[in-house]
């Protein structure tokens, strides 16, 4: 009997550490979308103002997606690539696109918030890519080292990943729940045999 109870103990601890990590990385998660929401709006709200050349002034926007880059979060870093689309205030406006705008965005964590760094509507060394590129284009075919930057998981293969290991924690519950009927039903065959 105390067999069974120490496993239906482990049986408890193990959904419900599995329920702490999934509520814990949607509060993570929240702050994330609040802090992007908030960036964003703080970006685009002064291109709907009159004081804003036509050309450039908008009458919305609205946002799409993006992709996260959670490498560097032990050091107080986190970035975010956003998609946005807007509606221009005119149709000649000349620096938006309508469905495809893009906003790099660098986040500092502190004390578990994200305040933003650097905003910007170009990625990072931008500038030292069309810098090699005119190079590029001047000397012709001549080979040019190419830095290889990883691709950060996305948000995305997070959540599929979470998804994984709660599928086999609850695999693993279940043939544990399984075991655990059968040596009660075994100890109750026991019992009635020797009685």
């Amino acid at each position: 009997m105390q067999k069974i109870c120490i496993s239906f103990i482990i049986l408890l601890l193990i959904f419900s550490t599995q329920a702490f990590a999934l509520e814990e990385w949607g509060e993570r998660n929240k702050k994330i979308n609040d802090a992007i929401s908030s960036t964003l709006k703080e970006y685009m709200e002064p291109y709907k103002s009159e004081n804003v050349p036509e050309n450039e002034r908008i009458i919305s926007y609205d946002y799409r997606g993006g992709s996260y880059d959670y490498s560097r979060e032990s050091e107080g870093i986190f970035k975010a690539s956003i998609n946005y689309a807007v509606k221009p205030y005119v149709e000649e406006n000349t620096i938006w696109r309508l469905e495809e705008n893009y906003l790099f965005i660098e986040y500092s964590i502190v004390d578990g918030e994200y305040i933003a760094k650097n905003i910007s509507a170009t990625p990072e060394n931008y500038d030292k890519f069309l810098k090699r590129f005119e190079e590029y284009k001047k000397n012709g075919n001549e080979s040019i080292e190419i830095d290889a930057i990883q691709v950060e998981k996305t948000e995305e293969l997070k959540s599929s990943q979470i998804q994984k290991m709660s599928n086999i924690i609850f695999i693993i519950s279940g043939i544990t729940l399984v075991v655990v009927i059968a040596i009660i039903i075994k100890f109750k065959v026991n019992c009635k045999i020797k009685a």
